[in-house]
């Protein structure tokens, strides 16, 4: 299981894009069973920018995205795009939700600022 410090550190960062719906932790640091030096696998689901479908915002900020995770976290974190086409109520397989957006429409034909 990831610390509560690694998941406060992960639904700050994703509070803070609001093209972040939902973030899922998965992967053998979800499951604890992870060995010394192993990933932190992060699923997002992520809305449109203004005209950008999620797959556009999602290349454009991965890099960058994993770089700040992984210097907040500690970890190296490697993201995997969630329900891209239709966005996805439950996360990958033996995943937990760790954040999940309030108030905004899960609907790809809304229009987000940035």
């Amino acid at each position: 299981m990831i610390s509560s410090e690694v998941e406060c550190t992960l639904r700050n960062w994703a509070s803070a894009r609001s093209c972040i719906l939902k973030l899922w932790v998965f992967g053998s640091r979800a499951r604890s069973d992870h060995r010394p030096g192993s990933d932190l696998d992060v699923g997002i689901n992520v809305v449109p920018i203004g005209e950008l479908h999620p797959c556009e915002v999602f290349l454009r900020h991965c890099d960058e995205w994993m770089a700040e995770l992984s210097a907040s976290t500690g970890h190296f974190v490697h993201i995997i795009p969630w329900g891209l086409q239709i966005p996805m109520v439950d996360g990958p397989p033996d995943s937990r939700s760790v954040y999940e957006q309030h108030g905004r429409s899960s609907s790809h034909s809304e229009k987000m600022d940035a």
